[in-house]
């Protein structure tokens, strides 16, 4: 689950170029964990949060999902907003609140055999958190 973006959106010179570095970190990612098809669940920032490039990375996100296999761009729901609906740092409780809303969005997209080893302990935690 990757939930990134909103410093990004602040500026053209960075939103303009979201999408490559996205791009390079899921192939790097998935190259320095040797799991060429690990899947991606790509969290598409707020548009209400105050970022005036916002539109731009979330476009951009959704290109990447549509460019590499086994990426995805999700609507997360409301993980990280305070009490005025903005976008909010993400803390431990949303943090979990996050990867439960995405892994409830996968359809099966995460199949066990596409799961490097390293991420199995996240899983769980994923599932069990709020018990």
């Amino acid at each position: 689950v990757w939930m990134q973006g909103e410093s990004d959106a602040g500026k053209m010179t960075t939103a303009s170029t979201y999408g490559q570095h996205l791009t390079a970190f899921v192939q790097a990612l998935r190259t320095d964990l040797g799991a060429p098809n690990m899947p991606v669940i790509a969290g598409l920032i707020a548009t209400k949060g105050g970022w005036r490039y916002a539109t731009l990375v979330r476009g951009a996100t959704m290109a990447v999902a549509k460019q590499l296999s086994h990426v995805r761009g999700n609507e997360l729901g409301a993980a990280g907003k305070d009490q005025n609906g903005h976008q909010a740092d993400l803390h431990r409780a949303e943090s979990r609140l996050l990867g439960q809303n995405a892994e409830s969005h996968t359809d099966g997209h995460i199949a066990q055999a596409d799961r490097p080893a390293c991420t199995e302990p996240l899983l769980e935690n994923i599932r069990t958190a709020g018990r």
